[in-house]
């Protein structure tokens, strides 16, 4: 896979089923952020600021991570759950 996007290039929401699949078997299936079980692929640039569907920019991720993060960046991200962690 080239570093352009999937969606974009060939049209296809096959290409991005692949690769989502790809992502979440190489990971174990559990969030690169966490560790819990992943379900979610995350952009870890966001499209909106660039970010590619290439393997470099993409990590399995739960559904907490993935959609906490909304179209921010991965350190706000990690600021927020070591917030939410602390007791």
């Amino acid at each position: 896979m080239t570093d352009q996007s999937a969606l974009r290039d060939e049209g296809s929401t096959r290409a991005w089923r692949e690769l989502r699949a790809e992502v979440l078997e190489d990971a174990g299936h559990r969030c690169a952020y966490c560790g819990d079980p992943a379900t979610h692929v995350d952009h870890r640039t966001p499209r909106s600021a660039g970010g590619t569907d290439s393997r470099r920019n993409l990590a399995a991720s739960c559904a907490r991570c993935n959609l906490g993060k909304g179209t921010g960046s991965r350190s706000r991200l990690k600021r927020g759950l070591r917030a939410a962690l602390r007791p």
